[in-house]
């Protein structure tokens, strides 16, 4: 999809678009329950969101950058 709309999105100068990792998704999936809390720590690029019973890393892909 992004192949499709990046070109278009160029002209936004003011825009970010950050990918995560299909992999990141399913663990964070995977921590849901009826009542969440999920505490995140971003450092480095890399965000850590805190489950009950699990942390999972996420490595977000910056797919383009803000300018200015």
């Amino acid at each position: 999809m992004w192949k499709k709309i990046h070109a278009d999105l160029g002209r936004f100068k003011n825009l970010s678009v950050v990918n995560l990792p299909t992999e990141a998704i399913h663990e964070m999936a995977a921590l849901s329950q009826r009542t969440m809390d999920f505490p995140c720590t971003v450092q480095e690029g890399e965000v850590w969101v805190s489950g009950a019973e699990k942390t999972v890393k996420i490595c977000p892909i910056r797919w383009k950058e803000q300018e200015g």
